[in-house]
């Protein structure tokens, strides 16, 4: 693998979420789409970061679990994560643990970085790889917008 130099991309995603109380392990809205992370199917590329903005100031611990192709989500939001066991076998290809202690406050949200360097195969179709979001914690957010990712990929060829 190598880098393309100066090829980055910013994918955002705001999944909807419940304003209802989340238990650790739960899924926190539904299956995001990271469309052309990579430059196309069957090529790598690297998550440099992934940056949360929590709009409520919960500062919850979360994970974002990563796979190269659409994986069957049996879960909805706000229900204890479940995703087909094959489809994991097949497609997940990594996560990145998001810590209470990664946020920081502003004065009426708190934002997270977490560098990654998580090298992905992507095989969506033209370079897409698909997340979802698990609580870690016990976050209640204050409205179904309260959440953004921000993943920062490097394109590889």
């Amino acid at each position: 693998m190598q880098s393309v130099a100066g090829i980055f991309t910013t994918v955002v995603e705001q999944p909807t979420i419940s304003i209802a109380a989340y238990s650790s392990g739960d899924q926190l809205g539904g299956l995001q789409t990271l469309s052309q992370a990579a430059l196309g199917d069957g090529l790598y590329c690297t998550l440099k970061d992934l940056v949360v903005v929590d709009l409520a100031k919960q500062k919850s611990a979360l994970e974002v679990l990563f796979f190269n192709k659409s994986p069957t989500l049996i879960s909805g939001d706000n229900e204890p994560l479940n995703i087909s066991d094959a489809d994991v076998a097949e497609y997940f290809v990594g996560n990145v643990s998001v810590a209470a202690a990664d946020y920081k406050d502003l004065s009426a949200s708190s934002v997270a970085t977490v560098v990654a360097d998580l090298s992905m195969n992507a095989l969506g179709g033209q370079g897409t790889l698909y997340a979802v979001a698990m609580s870690a914690g016990t976050p209640t957010y204050t409205s179904s917008g309260s959440l953004y990712f921000k993943f920062t990929f490097s394109k590889q060829y």
